[in-house]
C-alpha cells in the first residue's frame, strides 16, 4: 500500500537544513527520488529502499521493512535524520 505509514523519521534536507517529516512509504519513496544524488542512487542501500518501498506498495513487503531500508540508505547517502 502506497499510504502505508510507519513511525516517523525526519530527513534533513541540505539546504535549508529543515527536516522533512517521512512518515509513509509514500513519503519514502518520494525522498528518494527527490533527495538522493545520481551517483548514490546508483549505490546498494538505494536500489534497497527503492525495492522494500516497492514491495510495500504491492503488498509484497511490509512498511517497517520500508523504513529500516530507507534509513539504511539516508545514512549511507550521509543524510541526516531523526527517528
Amino acid at each position: 500500500m502506497a499510504n502505508a505509514t510507519f513511525r516517523l523519521v525526519e530527513l534533513c534536507l541540505h539546504p535549508p537544513h529543515v527536516y522533512r517529516p517521512i512518515a509513509s512509504v509514500a513519503d519514502a519513496s518520494l525522498a528518494l527520488l527527490e533527495h538522493w544524488s545520481y551517483e548514490m542512487q546508483k549505490s546498494k542501500p538505494f536500489e534497497r529502499a527503492c525495492k522494500a518501498c516497492l514491495d510495500a506498495m504491492e503488498n509484497d513487503g511490509s512498511p517497517v521493512k520500508a523504513r529500516s531500508e530507507f534509513m539504511k540508505a539516508a545514512k549511507a547517502a550521509g543524510i541526516a535524520i531523526r527517528h
